[in-house]
């Protein structure tokens, strides 16, 4: 069996808006963004989202959506699959550790993920913002024996620190490495893509580095001490288990700096890389922003799979949309 979790906010719901002015930090120091509303708004992204695993990995046996007292709109997903989608609040993952909510820090929620009761051994991790793009099967995530198949790419941590390119992002990603490896070897660091876990890996990383999980839940806001989940397993994965990540590239990315100022060309030439065959896990970044600037792309892009026309464009030709430039 094999679970998906989603976090996922809605911030355009009044109570929501009342609730981070209410909390509001102009003090945080992670990513200076935290504090920002465009960051949280809501673009249907979950839609998609689930949509995709509808279309492209109908075997999920259940979809969890983590969420801060809200509940999304999965009217787009069909009644059958419906029935596997389960919305789970932060203070179920939370419980003793209530009295910190409400929490806007996505790497403290993703810290107690393993918590939701009933989940799966192996479960697949989703922003709202990444899809499928291709037919999936269990062992695109898990090979036969049960190890999860990690994504992304080699760097040596130094490299990253003296070249001045450490962006928060890698700050928490090399954090979290660093707890169980020396980042004077090559680091490996995860893809901004659906991400395999193992829920007791994670229950014991927890119980063996207690004082740093609790230190890392316990920020509202982002914060520059703070490290990777993802990061920490997959290093823990690799160093202590012997995990090879996997050699072929089969996801792409549209960054939030690209969706925020790329060019058309740039934006068009990372779209692209979605529409390759071989690409079967993919993120645009910053929906919103692609939306502003062209909002004939996001319109687009969601009706391919809202309407039963539009999927079977979708399973036949994959983003079909062109931008001139």
């Amino acid at each position: 069996m094999i679970d998906a979790v989603i976090t996922w906010v809605d911030a355009s719901d009044p109570e929501y808006v009342s609730r981070r002015k209410h909390h509001s930090d102009p003090t945080c120091d992670g990513n200076a963004g935290d504090n920002a509303s465009l960051r949280w708004e809501n673009n249907d992204e979950v839609s998609i989202c689930i949509k995709s695993m509808e279309l492209y990995a109908p075997w999920i046996r259940k979809i969890w959506i983590v969420t801060d007292r809200q509940t999304p709109n999965i009217s787009g997903v069909s009644p059958r699959f419906r029935e596997k989608i389960a919305v789970v609040h932060h203070d179920t993952i939370f419980r003793e550790y209530s009295d910190i909510l409400p929490v806007f820090n996505s790497l403290s929620i993703e810290t107690l993920l393993f918590r939701i009761p009933g989940l799966a051994s192996k479960f697949i991790y989703f922003n709202d913002d990444f899809f499928l793009l291709r037919r999936t099967e269990p062992l695109d995530f898990f090979l036969a024996d049960g190890t999860p198949v990690l994504r992304g790419r080699w760097i040596k941590g130094t490299e990253l620190t003296r070249s001045g390119a450490l962006t928060p992002h890698r700050g928490y990603q090399l954090r979290a490495a660093s707890m169980v490896q020396p980042l004077e070897s090559e680091v490996f660091l995860p893809a901004h893509v659906a991400n395999s876990f193992c829920r007791d890996t994670l229950e014991m990383l927890f119980q063996n580095f207690r004082v740093e999980f609790e230190r890392n839940l316990a920020f509202r806001y982002r914060d520059s001490s703070q490290f990777n989940i993802s990061s920490l397993f997959a290093a823990h994965k690799i160093v202590n288990q012997g995990a090879e990540p996997l050699l072929r590239k089969d996801f792409a990315q549209v960054s939030a700096g690209t969706c925020q100022s790329g060019s058309l060309r740039k934006i068009n030439s990372r779209l692209r890389r979605l529409k390759s065959p071989r690409i079967k896990l993919g993120c645009i970044n910053d929906v919103g922003a692609l939306r502003r600037r062209f909002p004939g792309l996001y319109e687009h892009f969601r009706e391919i799979f809202s309407d039963s026309t539009a999927n079977r464009f979708w399973a036949r030709r994959t983003l079909g949309w062109r931008f001139r430039y």
